[in-house]
């Protein structure tokens, strides 16, 4: 059973830890200036690798059959993960690594996982 349940949902078991190993590498193999810095765009690459978890575990959740009322319920749950675990990085990054804690993270994390699940609601077909 374990086996099923890995095999079927390996694409979002591997997103969920490329999430993790981006967000605890080093600050300082980061690039401090450029692009990313100047305009933010640290903050959309937060909000896709989120709103891309809640896809793909949500693409994983549909593969069998599911109701409607079933299927808002697990967006809905997905974006509350999504949530946790990009405020759960933030507290990681600031104990356990080199990395500072950012309430911008947190607020980009957390809207992407809400557009992951907007588009997991519309699309739902």
């Amino acid at each position: 059973m374990l086996n099923r349940i890995i095999g079927r949902s390996w694409t979002a078991l591997a997103w969920s830890t490329i999430i993790f190993i981006l967000l605890v590498l080093p600050g300082r193999s980061l690039p401090e200036s450029g692009m990313l810095g100047k305009y933010h765009l640290d903050k959309f690459v937060h909000a896709f690798l989120f709103g891309a978890f809640v896809y793909l575990w949500f693409a994983w959740y549909r593969t069998a059959s599911r109701s409607n009322s079933q299927l808002i319920r697990a967006a809905v749950i997905l974006f509350v993960v999504g949530a946790l675990y990009g405020t759960g990085m933030e507290f990681y990054q600031e104990y356990f690594t080199t990395r500072e804690f950012e309430t911008g993270d947190i607020i980009a994390d957390s809207l992407g996982a809400a557009i992951g699940a907007a588009w997991c609601i519309w699309a739902k077909k």
